[in-house]
């Protein structure tokens, strides 16, 4: 059995800036309009994204402040995620997860993300996906990704503990170096501003446009 990490934006889903501006917001009202997040968040996690911020204004990035910046972050992205800006699955995300379910005694599907679990949480039930994942790594877990897929590992193997390898599935070029540094395997998925070619170069090992190609199915379970 292998265990299968997710990330979620770009991946699974495109939140279409539902998180950013959420962050903005709460940047806004903890920094007091001085904190920046004009840089990209891609393959960050919420904690590395808050602790910039934080420093952007001149204030304290200690941890006590980074958990309220990520706490006014959350409070606010339930409300980013809804009406004109409404979260779509990535093409083909459900049919493979739908595949994938299927397969329990050759797959544990898992998430490896850098939002915080509050943040994965609503993210997924938006867009529909959250019943396909018993556990996962998540920005809360730390905030270096590669010890959020490490979290995200253990817990797959307190449930499944016959589970000897693991794949990891991202879009950007920080999910294929977090994967490498765990000594997982990389899918890469180039939705997003890191092109096949760049994901290739990383390390991935295969790359898909998106997650409609049954060859991604047949490359996550062979």
């Amino acid at each position: 059995m292998r265990i299968v990490l997710f990330d979620i934006d770009g991946t699974l889903l495109h939140a279409k800036g539902a998180g950013r501006r959420a962050f903005e917001s709460a940047v806004r009202a903890v920094c007091g309009g001085t904190g920046q997040c004009g840089f990209s968040f891609a393959g960050m996690t919420d904690r590395a994204i808050a602790r910039r911020c934080l420093r952007s204004a001149g204030l304290s990035d200690d941890e006590a402040s980074i958990d309220a910046l990520v706490a006014a972050y959350v409070a606010r992205l339930d409300d980013e995620l809804v009406g004109p800006a409404e979260v779509e699955q990535v093409p083909g995300a459900q049919q493979c997860l739908d595949a994938l379910l299927h397969e329990t005694d050759r797959v544990a599907l898992g998430i490896g993300t850098g939002n915080v679990r509050a943040g994965a949480d609503r993210k997924l039930r938006h867009a529909g996906l959250g019943h396909y994942f018993r556990f996962g790594g998540y920005g809360c877990d730390a905030e270096a990704r590669s010890d959020v897929l490490r979290a995200g590992v253990a817990r797959g193997k307190g449930l499944f503990s016959h589970a000897r390898q693991v794949v990891v599935v991202g879009d950007t070029l920080k999910d294929v170096a977090a994967a490498l540094e765990i000594g997982a395997v990389c899918i890469g998925i180039a939705t997003g501003s890191d092109t096949h070619d760049h994901l290739r170069a990383a390390g991935a090992t295969v790359t898909f446009d998106d997650l409609r190609d049954p060859a991604l199915q047949r490359a996550l379970l062979d």
